[in-house]
């Protein structure tokens, strides 16, 4: 079966001495095996096993598809229990919590939908010779054709294109262009887009998905130092 296909092609790559590593996504269809899934990686793979709690939506719209999608999604009080219980995950945030949930000091709402690193120190290359930022933006807006310019020339347009990107929404900019926690949430314009069509469009799972993780953050910090 596949499972058994899958165990040989882990198997090949440690005889190989071949570096992987192995990754999931955490379901509703799988969350009760979760534990048992994630110490099969991390006994199996040569590096750390990562998993991602969000399902993307589907680029074309599909309805049905989508209510599937959403059916298996965890929900946000789930999400941020696996960080916690998940031990690299856990030193991760314990590490860099400070700087995850920062004072908010745009006031007066950023216009900016992007503060990621697309087009600074990453990119994606399709076989047809079209840039774009990242593998999960799929916006015709942000689709460079590189076969007739140089690369260098390519990535020079795409980044003034991300860095010109900006939000005249009202309720974007009240939202998710001041929020302090934007560190702790699924949202960024490729995963809004695939959420509803909208490079600034507002998500309420990906803001509880940031509350919860907050919440628990906050109140884990509170248990540490015994206040109430």
């Amino acid at each position: 079966g596949s499972f058994r296909t899958f165990i040989r092609g882990v198997e090949l790559l440690k005889e190989h001495q071949l570096p992987f590593n192995l990754k999931t996504v955490a379901l509703r269809s799988n969350i009760h095996e979760f534990a048992d899934i994630a110490a099969f990686c991390r006994t199996h793979s040569s590096g750390p096993f990562r998993f991602d709690p969000l399902l993307h939506l589907r680029l074309d719209r599909d309805s049905n598809l989508n209510r599937q999608i959403i059916s298996e999604r965890l929900t946000p009080e789930e999400i941020a229990e696996l960080d916690l219980l998940d031990p690299d995950r856990r030193s991760a945030l314990d590490a860099s919590c400070h700087l995850l949930i920062k004072p908010s000091t745009r006031d007066a709402g950023d216009p900016r939908l992007f503060h990621c690193t697309a087009a600074t120190d990453q990119f994606v290359l399709s076989h047809d010779g079209f840039l774009r930022p990242c593998s999960a933006l799929q916006h015709p807006d942000f689709r460079h054709d590189s076969r007739f310019v140089s690369l260098e020339d390519a990535l020079a347009s795409m980044k003034a294109t991300i860095l010109a990107s900006q939000s005249r929404d009202p309720h974007f900019l009240e939202t998710c262009g001041r929020c302090d926690k934007i560190n702790l949430c699924h949202w960024c314009p490729a995963h809004a887009y695939l959420e509803d069509g909208n490079l600034d469009g507002f998500s309420d799972y990906f803001c509880a998905t940031a509350r919860s993780r907050a919440r628990r953050l906050r109140d884990e910090s509170l248990a540490k130092i015994g206040r109430p």
